[in-house]
């Protein structure tokens, strides 16, 4: 007969350890693999959900901070988007991605550093699909695993809001952040509409103003921010970004003109400070103003768009946009980025000094 050993107080101790210790890994379960979808119609499959990831396409790395939570997924992005993240809030909200390598390509263009980006080890790179064979094959010889992104409209972005937290397993996060656009995008629809087509003022977005003038048409996602919050594009018979000159925006004499976030240096007193301008209306009446720049740029499509949609309202419409924005991008930055933006803040991302200089309706819109 086999006899049973009594187990002392340290060996029970012992063995009940183990058994809590087996029974807790036998409910450890290997991640889920992710599938989805890129935006060229390309299945793209991760073992589990991305961890390290490189992204070409200048907006996207930003619009990972705010669906993953952190930077912590992000180990490349464009030198464009450095420059944003330096410039604006995100250097300042998370300083850690000032050092994030920004060596993936040259600062103008999206041709890879194929080495830069491998050395990396991303479990998942973005590049754009349209810049052609020779941007995108070299990163799928290097044996990357490559998702194709396209972008220019509200439509597209959501698509990618929703790619992106499919890629990091945060799809429920990505549906707060879509829920929040349908949202301030109803609303700013609905006050638009209100407004007669001859009360709303003709209005220019600028997408290049140094070097040589370009203006956004119809088909560009300037565009469509703008006539959403109620500007009347004089830009609209065109389409893309269209080289212009000053006789054609005497022409056009827009009542509002706003000014893109990719130039260096460019604020309002470029505007102002060219005789040849003097008689636009914009110009007369001290309607010239810069895009803000927050966690990213507000101009392109971004996680920020709805800000950006409820400011273009308020400089188009201020009758029809009494909000708070101030107030307003406060409480949305603790909700993208879980950060506390101070008036301080807020007044930088708006380029309240830059803007307001010459403009006392600027000034009084947002009780500065």
């Amino acid at each position: 007969m086999m006899k049973l050993k009594y187990l002392n107080k340290r060996e029970l101790f012992a063995v009940l350890l183990a058994m809590a210790l087996t029974a807790a890994l036998a409910g450890v379960t290997a991640a889920e693999p992710i599938e989805f979808v890129d935006s060229y119609g390309n299945t793209v499959k991760l073992a589990s959900p991305a961890k390290r990831v490189v992204s070409l396409p200048i907006p996207l790395s930003t619009l990972l901070v705010a669906v993953n939570g952190s930077p912590d997924a992000l180990v490349g992005m464009h030198p464009s988007t450095m420059a944003a993240v330096r410039d604006g809030m995100m250097g300042k909200m998370f300083p850690a991605m000032l050092n994030i390598n920004s060596s993936i390509c040259g600062s103008s263009g999206w041709v890879p550093n194929v080495e830069e980006i491998a050395a990396l080890e991303p479990d998942l790179v973005f590049q754009w699909g349209s810049e052609g064979a020779d941007t995108i094959e070299p990163l799928k010889n290097a044996g990357l695993t490559v998702a194709l992104v396209r972008f220019g409209s509200q439509e597209r972005l959501e698509d990618f809001v929703r790619i992106m937290g499919t890629a990091l397993g945060k799809d429920a996060r990505a549906k707060e952040i879509l829920d929040w656009m349908h949202t301030v995008r109803a609303d700013v629809a609905a006050r638009v509409a209100e407004v007669p087509a001859e009360k709303r003022p003709r209005a220019l977005s600028l997408y290049r103003a140094k070097g040589g003038l370009k203006a956004s048409a119809a088909g560009t996602y300037h565009a469509e921010s703008l006539e959403l919050a109620g500007g009347v594009n004089v830009a609209a018979h065109l389409n893309g970004y269209p080289d212009i000159n000053i006789e054609q925006i005497l022409e056009w004499d827009p009542e509002v003109i706003i000014l893109n976030n990719f130039e260096a240096d460019v604020f309002p007193a470029l505007i102002y400070d060219n005789p040849l301008l003097a008689d636009v209306s914009a110009v007369k009446n001290r309607r010239v103003f810069r895009a803000p720049l927050g966690g990213y740029r507000w101009d392109p499509p971004s996680q920020e768009s709805p800000l950006m949609w409820l400011w273009l309202g308020k400089v188009m419409l201020p009758d029809s946009f009494k909000d708070d924005l101030r107030a307003i991008m406060a409480e949305r930055f603790k909700f993208l980025y879980n950060y506390d933006l101070s008036q301080d803040e807020a007044d930088s991302v708006l380029w309240m000094e830059q803007n307001g200089a010459k403009s006392p309706q600027y000034r009084a819109l947002f009780g500065f």
